[in-house]
């Protein structure tokens, strides 16, 4: 099986790690920007602009050292090891690192995550998963995962989600559960044998 994965808030916790820089940055105070913040795509009312300014500023000096998702490596070392292919498909791009493919594939080496390829932003994760033939995808967006659906590819997303038709898992170990049954899925139902 080809299994598709994002990387940032799908195998590890940036959003979260990234709020303190966020703070420093834009000298707001830690707790004034948590109650500003009504999810993670609103960037709290700054202009887009300012936003990815701040990627391009900050970006590279916290992002080796957010912390991997409890399961996270264990769970795709394990898949790994059953044979399926791991294909990482990040949006991180050029646009806010001088060199985002090596800054990722460091960051997965240095925290042991097994793998095959490696892609960045240089098109859609829909159009990667298509010219990788990826069987399940796992990321934390739903607009990603509403567009790969659209291949009939099986998405696992991480974002809670409403009037949605795609599996949401909590955890590593959900996304684990579902590929090792996958064979008695077929459109996302379970198959009684």
């Amino acid at each position: 099986m080809r299994i598709g994965i994002d990387i940032d808030d799908t195998i590890c916790d940036t959003w979260e790690y990234s709020l303190p820089f966020f703070s420093k940055y834009f000298e707001i105070n830690l707790d004034e920007l948590k109650e500003r913040i009504r999810d993670r795509y609103d960037i709290f009312g700054f202009p887009h602009e300012a936003y990815l300014r701040f990627l391009s500023d900050c970006y590279e000096e916290f992002i080796n050292d957010v912390p991997l998702k409890k399961g996270a490596k264990e769970a795709i070392n394990k898949l790994k090891e059953n044979g399926n292919e791991i294909i990482f498909i990040t949006a991180r791009s050029n646009r806010t690192f001088k060199d985002a493919y090596t800054i990722s594939y460091n960051y997965l080496q240095k925290n042991g995550i097994c793998f095959d390829k490696l892609y960045i932003s240089g098109g859609t994760k829909k159009e990667f998963c298509e010219k990788e033939n990826i069987d399940v995808f796992i990321d934390d967006s739903i607009r990603n995962c509403l567009c790969v659906k659209e291949l009939g590819i099986d998405v696992l997303c991480f974002e809670p989600l409403h009037d949605c038709d795609i599996y949401h898992v909590n955890n590593w170990d959900e996304v684990e559960n579902y590929i090792e049954k996958r064979p008695n899925l077929i459109g996302g139902l379970w198959i009684q044998e």
